[in-house]
């Protein structure tokens, strides 16, 4: 550590801001949430609001116990709260109060701002923002012909989906979500565009896919998404990869991130390797490939 790192003179803000400083070097996260989350944690920790009584300088407040309990406590808080796939509680309710005023009439680039607030709200699909039109324009390629399309794990990604472009072929679109949070937004907007489309449906890959059917009425989907779904299971419960190897589409449209949601690190070649293992194991074979800057996804058929 450098002393140029060192404030000349002992504060509360210096130490909160050497250790954000220190977190946005390894995590992604934003600095007024990293010092926010950092605060927090140094006024629920009296042993070393104590410990700066005794006006120690900023070389003994490093080397302190006390100083590396708030420190380690500082970081996993901020990691953990990268973890969370939903943020931001009250951008999302009103947000989603508005979709609901809207009607099938309204004009759709009223729905677009309103969506994209929903969508910034959920981890894993606002980092598809900043390349959503290179994402979707590539994954649009190989949809032709599809009219069914089912979205395992889907989370707020329905929101984003171009069904005014190049999805108007789709006819039934099948949103399965476990989180009652992304189902909620989910519904709002499939009563309001175009009722019928899409379908949001409250389901966990640990229920069989009969129960799915039995609710949608469909046996067999022409393509499914399974967007950063397959390394994430993969690390939760591979039991839960038997399932999936059954899923009822012809065309398998599977992605993962090529870098950490979390970290400023690359995790593109481990990505690769757990879909690489999954597709093989369910008998399908890569048909097409395409990727964005933080995102690659493999097209797959059984072959």
């Amino acid at each position: 550590m450098g002393n140029n790192l060192l404030p000349e003179e002992i504060t509360v803000d210096g130490i909160i801001t050497y250790i954000v400083q220190q977190a946005l070097k390894k995590y992604k996260i934003d600095e007024k949430r990293a010092y926010s989350i950092t605060n927090e944690t140094l006024l629920k920790s009296p042993k070393f609001l104590e410990f700066l009584n005794n006006k120690p300088t900023f070389k003994q407040v490093l080397k302190s116990r006390v100083f590396e309990d708030l420190n380690r406590t500082a970081r996993q808080r901020i990691y953990y709260a990268l973890r969370q796939y939903n943020s931001d509680s009250a951008t999302f309710k009103s947000s989603v109060e508005s979709l609901k005023s809207l009607s099938p009439e309204t004009p759709y680039n009223e729905y677009e701002s309103i969506l994209k607030e929903i969508a910034q709200t959920h981890t894993s699909t606002a980092e598809r923002l900043n390349h959503a039109d290179e994402f979707y324009g590539q994954l649009l390629g190989f949809l032709e012909d599809t009219q069914t399309l089912l979205d395992v794990g889907c989370g707020m990604q329905p929101l984003l989906f171009p069904f005014q472009e190049g999805g108007k072929e789709i006819k039934t679109y099948v949103g399965a979500e476990k989180d009652k949070t992304c189902i909620e937004a989910l519904t709002a907007f499939s009563e309001v565009y175009k009722p019928g489309l899409l379908h949001a449906i409250e389901w966990n890959i640990a229920h069989n896919w009969k129960i799915l059917e039995d609710r949608t009425g469909i046996r067999f989907y022409d393509a499914v998404l399974m967007l950063k779904l397959v390394p994430v299971i993969d690390r939760i419960d591979r039991t839960l990869l038997e399932i999936l190897r059954f899923t009822p589409a012809r065309k398998w449209i599977v992605s993962g991130s090529r870098e950490s949601m979390t970290r400023q690190i690359s995790i593109e070649k481990r990505e690769r390797k757990i879909i690489r293992r999954f597709l093989e194991q369910s008998g399908k074979t890569i048909i097409g490939e395409f990727s964005t800057p933080d995102e690659f996804c493999f097209i797959a058929e059984s072959v």
